[in-house]
C-alpha cells in the first residue's frame, strides 16, 4: 500500500545524512476505468537520493528512478536494486559513483550482479538468472571493471550459449588488470570453455 508523504519524508532522511538507506516500495496495481487496463504503482524515489554525499549502502526494491540530470554519489559503495523501474541509464548512475564496490541489478534489467572486494584484492563475482533470456548489456564500462578488476568469478547457470559468451567476453575485453577469469562447472560446458580461451584479452 502506497503511504501519502513516503518519498518527502524519505527524502529528509537523505537530507539528514544518512548512510543507510534499504527501500522497498509498493508493488500497488490502479485500475485504469477508462482504457480498461491494469497500471502499476511506481513510487520514484526523491531526487536528492543522486546527490547524497553520505549515502554508503543503497538498496532498492520495486522502486521507481527517474533520470536526474546529475549524480554524484561519492561515499556509495554498495548498490542493490531490485525491479527498479528506470528512468534514467545505468550507465550514468554508476559514472556518478567513483567508489562503488558491490553492484547487483535483478529482473528488470538482465539479471547479473558485480562484486568488486576491496580494492587491493579486486575481486568480483556475476551471478544470472535462469530466468533471463538475455546477455550482459552494457554499453559503458563502470569504473571498478575497467581499473582494478583482478578476478572474475562466473557462477550459477546460463541455459543460452550466446549469453554465456558475452558475460565472459565483456569482462576480458574490458578488465584492463584482469588476472584471473574463473568459470563454474555448473555454469559452463567444455565447449564454453575451448571458446573462451580463443577470446581477446585486454590485460597483459
Amino acid at each position: 500500500m502506497m503511504i501519502d508523504g513516503f518519498m518527502e519524508r524519505l527524502g529528509t532522511v537523505i537530507s539528514h545524512g544518512t548512510q543507510h538507506l534499504d527501500v522497498e516500495s509498493s508493488t500497488d496495481y490502479i485500475d485504469d476505468y477508462t482504457n480498461s487496463v491494469t497500471l502499476p504503482c511506481v513510487e520514484f524515489m526523491p531526487m536528492n537520493l543522486y546527490t547524497s554525499k553520505k549515502l554508503v549502502y543503497l538498496k532498492l526494491t520495486s522502486s521507481g528512478l527517474r533520470d536526474p540530470g546529475f549524480v554524484y554519489m561519492p561515499c556509495l559503495k554498495f548498490m542493490h536494486l531490485e525491479e527498479v523501474k528506470w528512468r534514467v541509464h545505468l550507465e550514468k548512475v554508476l559514472s556518478g559513483c567513483p567508489v562503488l564496490e558491490e553492484l547487483t541489478l535483478l529482473k528488470d534489467h538482465p539479471t547479473f550482479f558485480i562484486t568488486q572486494a576491496p580494492k587491493k584484492q579486486g575481486h568480483c563475482k556475476v551471478a544470472h538468472s535462469e530466468e533471463m533470456n538475455e546477455g550482459l548489456e552494457l554499453t559503458d564500462v563502470p569504473r571498478c571493471v575497467s581499473t582494478t578488476l583482478e578476478c572474475v568469478e562466473i557462477k550459477d547457470k546460463f541455459e543460452w550459449e550466446e549469453g554465456k559468451m558475452k558475460v565472459a567476453s565483456y569482462f576480458l575485453e574490458n578488465s584492463v588488470v584482469l588476472k584471473k577469469l574463473i568459470l563454474s562447472p555448473t555454469a559452463y560446458n567444455q565447449n564454453i570453455y575451448e571458446k573462451v580461451n580463443k577470446l581477446a584479452k585486454r590485460s597483459p
